[in-house]
């Protein structure tokens, strides 16, 4: 076989490089937190005005707190926009796109912001919250008297609850922190210099 059959060899830093993994799965949980954070929102505003609106013959649901009800409008307007931001963000990001990232980093630094605000607004619910769900047991607890439903000794304590318990109060702390848990991956995560080079070289 002469020299001129053989094939030539690529060097090393010709070789074509594999495409990275993280945008896909990066994308992917991005659009599964959005979609997981709807949801909740979703079941928050249903559990909150839903039983006012298909009341039960013959039992009157008493009003939320005001501050529950300011409190979850506001956040169902909140995670709706963040939402929309991150999943703009995951499809970019899955396209190979600058923009994608640069959608991830919006949201992230603002759920970020506001996770002292949502852990301030937590806390003050706490105790409307309790005495709340007492007066919605009191109203069930005379329904079912008046229509002569047996009343269990569960259902009379509940109506005499006026303080939040110590798994209240942590759930209150721990449910606004767990929600940045999830930006601040991202913020670090997309910091990485070998993410910042890859970035680097997708179209805008």
């Amino acid at each position: 076989m002469s020299m001129s059959n053989i094939p030539p060899t690529m060097a090393p830093s010709a070789l074509p490089a594999d495409k990275p993994r993280w945008p896909g799965w990066i994308g992917g949980t991005a659009i599964a937190f959005a979609v997981l954070t709807l949801v909740v929102s979703c079941c928050q505003s249903v559990g909150l005005f839903g039983a006012r609106l298909v009341p039960m013959v013959g039992l009157e649901m008493p009003a939320a707190p005001r501050i529950m009800a300011v409190t979850v409008a506001v956040d169902t307007v909140v995670t709706l926009v963040l939402a929309a931001v991150l999943l703009t963000g995951a499809v970019g990001t899955l396209r190979h796109r600058q923009s994608g990232v640069r959608g991830l980093r919006r949201f992230a630094v603002a759920r970020l912001v506001l996770v002292v605000p949502l852990l301030l607004l937590s806390i003050a619910m706490v105790r409307p919250s309790v005495r709340w769900a007492a007066e919605i047991a009191g109203s069930v607890v005379e329904w079912k008297e008046r229509k002569g439903i047996a009343v269990t000794e569960a259902e009379r304590e509940a109506t005499r609850q006026q303080e939040a318990t110590p798994f209240q109060l942590a759930m209150s702390v721990a449910w606004p922190l767990a929600g940045g848990a999830y930006p601040l991956f991202l913020i670090l995560f997309l910091r990485r210099p070998e993410v910042a080079q890859e970035v680097e070289r997708w179209d805008a």
